[in-house]
């Protein structure tokens, strides 16, 4: 696995099923259940957010991240404390956090990539590679569909 391009493909997938969505209905509720557009791109960066702090524990050798300790829960209670920041503004802290994702994973040699035990947080049996095809990229696939399907609703195509 080549854990650069699954971090960019994933990116790429999410960056197009954005453009469904016109700016003037990202506020509107129903892409993830009561969640806007803009209350998903808030969800979206707290992860990439996370995902940065992974990947430098990780670098560093030592530590748990915050991601590791969350519960289903906080996803509403994180999205709710960035209630005044415009879709524009989390999709900048999103972008921020993703070359920063980029640049750290660059540091990461291969062989370290898919050694299974390095993230024992997440379960012995895992390699960070695991952490990120499972956690990262079908992350942003799940909501790449979820922003499509609601790009159809938009336009009335939905079947």
């Amino acid at each position: 696995m080549n854990a650069r391009d699954i971090l960019f493909y994933g990116d790429g997938t999410l960056m197009a099923s954005l453009e469904r969505i016109p700016p003037a209905d990202r506020t509107k509720r129903g892409v993830v259940g009561w969640w806007s557009a803009r209350e998903t791109m808030a969800h979206l960066a707290i992860f990439e957010e996370q995902l940065v702090e992974v990947l430098e524990l990780f670098i560093k050798g030592s530590g748990v991240p915050e991601a590791a300790q969350m519960s289903p829960e906080m996803n509403d209670v994180l999205v709710a404390q960035r209630k005044d920041e415009t879709f524009d503004e989390l999709f900048a802290d999103y972008q921020k956090a993703h070359a920063r994702v980029m640049e750290l994973i660059e540091k990461i040699p291969p062989e370290k990539l898919r050694e299974v035990g390095t993230i024992p947080w997440y379960g012995d049996q895992y390699s960070l590679d695991d952490f990120l095809v499972y956690t990262f990229y079908g992350h942003k696939r799940e909501h790449a569909g979820r922003f499509e399907m609601f790009g159809d609703r938009l336009e009335g195509t939905d079947q």
